[in-house]
């Protein structure tokens, strides 16, 4: 019996006795009453044929309208009259010349709807098999479904429950679960070698399953705290809780330069970004490089020193011999600056131009080289902010007056046989800067620029709203991508092995500022490049706004495949290491133009890995490469240890205290409580009390503060106090900032002198262990301001033993205490002299205000 594939081949045998319908076509798909009817084979072949052929022998038999059948299966719509077509003879035969074929060409009365039907030619010369052919009238208009033939769908096979191991999860137990299954599934199946391609293929899916797992279990675990390992993973969930993750600080020191003494070209300065190396046992050297942040050396590139400056070339002068050393507290001194001569070998140190430049902020060192080797040198840096060109009239000597700032006050004496000053000091930061150039799009530049990262931003709803409501995933691909901003990015190479440096100018690890500067070069107009600003988060940005930020991780070449005489790399995220530079996506922060190119310039950090100790930064050539110090300067070398750098945030470190930050630093003030401690976070508010009371019409907050270093706030300080109480009170609260509740205190304190002692210096020197010393080197009190806040009690021991303890006192012999203006003095016996919580006891001592409190010393015997 004959296959049914078959009938065709024998319909094309016996072409003079039948014939079959092809297809119908639609002549115009707006029109849709004029049919074209395709046969299987050259209806002229038939005999009898239906139309005159030009043989007397073949006596045509035509078809008429009456022999067309056009109908819907279903019955869901009307039968389709078939008619006589305008112009001669009705239906006509012609031929398709693009395609050498037949065609009868019919005409309908009126054309069918969108549904589906079927035409037949009742003659015995249509086979029945290929007749009663599907066609629609409206083929030509737009419609969405498919119209090939629907898939026969095949009986099921019955289903056969093979056990199956879904503890499986890594390629070995795959690989096992999918041979037992083999076994069982086909038998007859018994080749389990490697070599065997059906092995390899049950092989090629358990390794698929396996990373299939591991991709599974990474997602899974990248959503929770407890088991995240990525960083950027980390860092999303930290900033739902407003908690910064710091990267850490880049380690930054002082070095102290020997410049090279050139008569003919003196040394006047060294450029910033100049290597440095710290040589360290067992490691690789660790490079520091001159100058700090890198906006600092583009602004100004130039570090000034001078071979005048060198260590050993000041001279320090004494106007009397029986000047010994320079004292703690000093501030100032003098050093000679005459020409060279055996009493002053450095010769003159200072030009008008040179103090100038000194006054502005120079620093000094001081170094007291004591002459037993066996002691330690001792180091003092302050910021001069004068130096004055003076003369020694008496003995003829030009000098120079050195002062510096009153904090930078030496904190410990000095001889001046042993004082040793040194200028040249430089700053000098961790790390290697690199420049990488990136190219937004195609490259078509050298080896020194590396292609951009390129991702689909966000679905933005004012792009096309109908996008978000998506009916095809297939036809609306295409137009959704193109609604879609790119998003660029930018993996700063060896920030994955090496971390990147970040700066901390506000002394806030959580605050630190990346060492990376991006600009944009002007190709086209060849002008000044564009500099892009850096932003820790796009959330606050505008749509046109020329800025930046970092996120974790590295993006780079994954694979690449060459096709058609080109390498199609695809690129991805790599590894959690590194940073990389991502631009806005249109919304938040500006996209950049398209095919643009990119310079950044980056600094490399190596964190608490260049804490190094003093003197290990020394070193100008490592191997072959060579810094242009080295023939600048004969020494170099950092005289403090390098203790600044510190590492990024670890992960461990994260997961303990994200959770529990929220706690620690609040932004708002509800209880009475919480007004204080918002006041105590500004830096001058030693302690600040909050209190309720209701002031006629609402409760107001009262919020009395003590002062860093005073007794009652200045206008300035209760501005700022104000200010920020009122961003962070309750709606409708009014705040008043009060000073404290001052107790003063008056006091007698009898004193029994030392024999050895004399009374009035004995006074002087009480006075100052109560009340402290003021200008230079100054000391504070028993009585500090700082020493007593709110609730604090005075405690009558500690009183006693800051007496006792001054040199020439013998015995602290009765105390009486009284509340200036609300009490009589009484013997203070009591262990401690007790106040409220909204109190705070002050003792001035002055003169000028009595009613501040009052020590009383009366002293009895002495020398």
């Amino acid at each position: 019996m004959p296959a049914p594939g078959d009938r065709l081949s024998a319909l094309r045998a016996r072409s003079e006795d039948f014939t079959g319908i092809e297809f119908v076509q639609i002549v115009d798909k707006c029109d849709q009453t004029v049919l074209r009817v395709y046969f299987l084979t050259d209806p002229r072949d038939l005999r009898p044929p239906f139309e005159d052929v030009g043989d007397p022998q073949a006596i045509p038999q035509p078809l008429s309208p009456a022999d067309f059948r056009i109908y819907n299966p279903r019955g869901a719509a009307p039968d389709v009259e078939v008619a006589d077509c305008p112009g001669p003879g009705g239906m006509r035969w012609d031929d398709d010349t693009a395609a050498g074929r037949r065609y009868l060409e019919i005409c309908v009365a009126e054309p069918g709807d969108f549904t589906e039907y079927r035409l037949r030619i009742d003659d015995a010369r249509i086979d029945r098999f290929f007749n009663d052919v599907r066609f629609s009238f409206k083929v030509g208009c737009e419609d969405r479904l498919d119209c090939a033939e629907p898939v026969r769908a095949c009986a099921p096979e019955d289903l056969v429950d093979f056990p199956v191991d879904y503890l499986a999860r890594d390629f070995v137990s795959l690989r096992n679960a999918l041979l037992d299954f083999a076994a069982q599934r086909y038998p007859d199946w018994q080749m389990t070698l490697e070599a065997d391609v059906g092995v390899m293929l049950l092989e090629a899916l358990a390794a698929l399953g396996d990373e299939m797992s591991y991709l599974q279990d990474r997602h899974n675990r990248e959503a929770y705290l407890e088991t995240a390992t990525e960083r950027r993973s980390l860092r999303k969930k930290a900033r739902l809780l407003d908690y910064e993750i710091h990267d850490g600080r880049m380690a930054s020191t002082l070095l102290e330069l020997t410049v090279v003494q050139k008569q003919n070209q003196p040394v006047k300065s060294v450029k910033k970004g100049w290597p440095v190396w710290a040589l360290s046992e067992g490691s690789a050297p660790i490079r520091f490089e001159l100058g700090e942040t890198l906006r600092e050396r583009t602004d100004n590139p130039d570090l000034d020193v001078d071979a005048r400056w060198n260590p050993g070339n000041f001279t320090v002068y004494l106007f009397d011999d029986g000047q010994e050393c320079l004292e703690t507290g000093a501030t100032e001194l003098f050093v000679r600056n005459d020409p060279a001569n055996p009493d002053n070998p450095g010769g003159i140190v200072f030009d008008q131009n040179a103090a100038n430049q000194w006054s502005a902020g120079r620093l000094l060192l001081l170094r007291d080289r004591p002459a037993d080797p066996s002691e330690t040198d001792r180091l003092h840096v302050v910021q001069v902010v004068d130096v004055r060109l003076e003369h020694d009239d008496l003995f003829d000597v030009d000098v120079a007056r050195i002062r510096w700032r009153d904090e930078d006050a030496l904190p410990f004496p000095i001889p001046y046989g042993e004082l040793q000053l040194s200028g040249n000091l430089v700053p000098a930061t961790a790390g290697e800067t690199r420049t990488q150039g990136f190219r937004l799009g195609p490259l078509a530049d050298g080896d020194e620029v590396i292609p951009a990262v390129e991702r689909e931003g966000p679905l933005f709803s004012q792009a096309d709203p109908s996008l978000l409501a998506r009916r095809n995933l297939c036809e609306d691909l295409e137009q959704e991508s193109a609604s879609r901003p790119p998003i660029y990015l930018l993996s700063l190479p060896g920030t994955d092995e090496n971390g990147l440096a970040f700066a901390d100018p506000a002394e806030d690890l959580r605050r630190t500022v990346p060492e990376v500067q991006v600009f944009e070069i002007a190709e086209a107009s060849g002008g000044a490049p564009r500099k892009w600003s850096f932003r820790r988060t796009l959330i606050n940005e505008g749509s046109d706004d020329a800025v930046f930020t970092l996120e974790d991780g590295t993006w780079r070449r994954i694979v690449g495949r060459w096709l058609g005489g080109r390498e199609l790399v695809h690129r991805d995220y790599a590894t959690g290491a590194g940073y990389t530079v991502r631009f806005g996506d249109g919304e938040f922060g500006r996209v950049p133009a398209k095919d643009a190119l990119f310079e950044v310039r980056y600094r490399l950090g190596a964190g608490a890995k260049a804490n190094v100790p003093a003197g290990a930064v020394s070193a100008l050539k490592i191997g072959t490469e060579a810094s242009p110090l080295e023939s600048r300067v004969t020494a170099v070398g950092n005289p403090f240890p390098v203790t600044n750098g510190v590492d990024p945030e670890s992960a461990s470190e994260i997961k303990l205290l994200m959770p529990e930050a929220y706690k620690s630093e609040t932004f708002f003030a509800v209880r009475p409580e919480d007004y204080g401690a918002q006041a105590e976070k500004l830096d001058f508010v030693q302690r600040a009390q909050g209190s309720f009371r209701w002031t006629g019409s609402w409760l107001s907050a009262i919020t009395a503060v003590d002062p860093l270093d005073a007794f009652e706030l200045s206008p300035e300080r209760r501005e700022r106090v104000e200010a920020l109480l009122h961003c962070r009170r309750q709606a409708g609260r009014e705040v008043i900032v009060k000073d404290p509740k001052f107790v003063n205190l008056d006091l007698v304190v009898n004193i029994c002198v030392a024999r050895s002692a004399f009374p009035g210096q004995v006074r002087a020197r009480v006075l100052e262990a109560l009340f402290g010393k003021g200008g230079a080197g100054p000391k504070p009190g028993f009585f500090d301001p700082d020493r007593f806040t709110f609730g604090t009690p005075l405690r009558r021991s500690a009183l006693e033993a800051a007496i006792v303890a001054v040199e020439g006192v013998e015995a602290v012999t009765g105390i009486e205490i009284r509340t200036h203006g609300v009490t009589e003095f009484h013997v203070f016996e009591a262990l401690a002299f007790e106040v409220a919580d909204d109190e705070l006891i002050r003792v001035e001592n002055s003169p000028l205000k009595p009613e501040r409190g009052s020590v009383n010393l009366v002293l009895e015997g002495g020398a």
